[in-house]
């Protein structure tokens, strides 16, 4: 009898393989569901869980493998007997690697039986497989899976979601008692926890000529904006208004008036784009 983790390696070997036929996506996966005797929640999120750890997987051996082929100079701390690198150096190498990660050229073998416990040895690999195919994998199966409710940002990885919530709440955008994983879901989508909350959107601002802080609703689309979100989803305001609140909870809601001048940018536009790229700097 196949373990569970065998049905979800066989679903994630044969989703990866697909991706030529897009409407054969959907059918493959309610068959595989079917198949399993799971229910569709608990299919879909074990599904999912796999699939990100085969995309850490290949991060992490691409990683290995960059450093190992291109050298840096390294100076030595004699006093501490530790090497020495000047932080500019470690942001370079960390932009020279996200550029290489990103690029399709970069693949590595992938083999579930070498990632995962658990796993019959009958499961064929998924083979080589880059950085870029593997995001866009996980991509496919949330939007084929779960409602079509979140933004889509290219390239941002959950730990940099992460890292961007406390960022916000630091700088006073979001609510202090915000959720990483609420905010970082508002970005990636995937099984939405039970008790998911709305971002509360908190950012006052002293327009220019005024004294008074006012509430600052553009400089969300300004966010937005940053983080690389399309047009389309950038002016869908019932989108908006299903992921962020106000101050007081209540759904944060958006008219046409509030995107009129958005190439002029408020005042908060330089702190954002201050916080975006510190995050994720641009490569």
């Amino acid at each position: 009898m196949k373990t569970v983790q065998t049905i979800f390696a066989e679903t994630v070997v044969q989703f990866c393989a697909v991706r030529a036929i897009p409407s054969s996506h959907k059918i493959t996966l309610e068959r595989l569901c079917k198949q399993s005797g799971l229910v569709p929640d608990e299919f879909y999120k074990g599904v999912l869980s796999m699939l990100y750890d085969v995309q850490e997987h290949v991060e992490n051996e691409l990683r290995q493998r960059y450093f190992q082929e291109h050298a840096y100079p390294v100076k030595w701390d004699d006093e501490f007997d530790e090497p020495l690198v000047d932080p500019d150096e470690l942001l370079n190498r960390a932009r020279d690697f996200q550029k290489w990660l990103n690029s399709e050229d970069a693949t590595c073998l992938v083999t579930l039986q070498d990632l995962l416990d658990d796993i019959d040895i009958s499961v064929a690999p998924i083979g080589r497989i880059s950085f870029p195919q593997i995001s866009m994998d996980i991509e496919r199966f949330k939007n084929l899976v779960y409602p079509n409710e979140y933004f889509h940002v290219k390239d941002w990885s959950e730990a940099q979601l992460a890292a961007l919530c406390d960022a916000l709440i630091r700088a006073g955008f979001i609510a202090a008692d915000t959720k990483t994983e609420n905010f970082v879901w508002v970005f990636s989508g995937g099984p939405r926890a039970d008790d998911w909350e709305r971002v509360k959107w908190i950012k006052r601002s002293s327009p220019k000529g005024l004294k008074e802080k006012q509430y600052n609703k553009k400089s969300l689309l300004e966010l937005l904006r940053l983080l690389g979100v399309s047009e389309g989803e950038l002016r869908n305001r019932k989108l908006i208004c299903v992921l962020f609140s106000n101050p007081d909870g209540s759904p944060l809601n958006y008219t046409p008036s509030n995107y009129q001048d958005l190439e002029k940018h408020s005042v908060c536009y330089g702190k954002l784009e201050e916080i975006v790229l510190a995050v994720k700097p641009s490569s």
